[in-house]
């Protein structure tokens, strides 16, 4: 099943997310709400692109850091959200975010800079979000949130993977000021070197504050300066690192 961006205009009440970090060396981890656990990964655990046009590890390496087959979509910077109800590879449909209620799904998304969401709630719904700018502008935190609901979920807390931070991220203003109108002035900031940039930790938090989700519980620093992760902004660097959610 596929939708599109659904606005949701409530606010966050919650308090700070509870996700535990479970591991402070390594793939980091976290335990979110209804069993489910977050795994973001690094270039240590080396680039995990589905096999394809270019040169990737295969899906066997998947296997070896989560040991189900992982659920992918065609990652687009889209607000489309896709439910999967059975577990699956990588898929051909174009989407990015996916969102279940199933355990024996591990859901999965890549980046670069990009942050990568994981969402869970009590009751078990759980999702990951690739939330590239044109996706959050589009409404992508939203419309999984919203799914999420549909799927039965009572609240929600997030986790967030790598990704530029606002000092290694210039970024062309009037793109900017889009994202300013729909999230407000507190995302935009000045780079490093004194630029307009981008602040996607407060773009982040405002989309998910607008569904009443408390601030992500962040599994990295940024991928440009932290050479441990993948970043194309940065190096022009090819290869993707992934959050992975599933319920245990």
């Amino acid at each position: 099943m596929v939708t599109t961006s659904t606005s949701v205009t409530t606010t966050s009440t919650s308090p700070r997310s509870s996700a535990e970090a479970l591991s402070a060396s390594g793939p980091n981890r976290a335990r979110l709400l209804g069993g489910v656990v977050a795994l973001s990964t690094g270039k240590a655990e080396g680039d995990l692109r589905v096999p394809g046009a270019r040169p990737a590890l295969t899906p066997s390496r998947h296997l070896e850091l989560v040991a189900r087959p992982w659920t992918m979509p065609r990652q687009v910077h889209s607000a489309r959200v896709l439910v999967v109800d059975s577990p699956s590879g990588p898929l051909a449909e174009e989407a990015d975010a996916l969102v279940s209620c199933r355990g024996d799904v591990a859901l999965a998304v890549l980046g670069a800079d990009c942050p990568l969401i994981g969402l869970s709630s009590p009751e078990g719904a759980f999702g990951v979000v690739h939330a590239g700018w044109r996706g959050l502008l589009a409404g992508v935190v939203e419309a999984s949130a919203k799914r999420l609901v549909d799927l039965g979920a009572s609240r929600l807390e997030a986790v967030v993977s790598p990704f530029v931070r606002v000092e290694c991220y210039p970024f062309r203003r009037s793109d900017a000021a889009l994202l300013a109108q729909r999230y407000g002035e507190a995302v935009l900031g000045t780079s490093a070197n004194g630029e307009d940039a981008l602040d996607l930790e407060a773009v982040v938090s405002a989309a998910l504050a607008r569904v009443g989700v408390p601030a992500p519980v962040a599994l990295g620093g940024c991928s440009a300066c932290g050479g441990q992760w993948y970043s194309h902004r940065a190096r022009g660097e090819a290869g993707r690192h992934a959050l992975v959610c599933w319920q245990e």
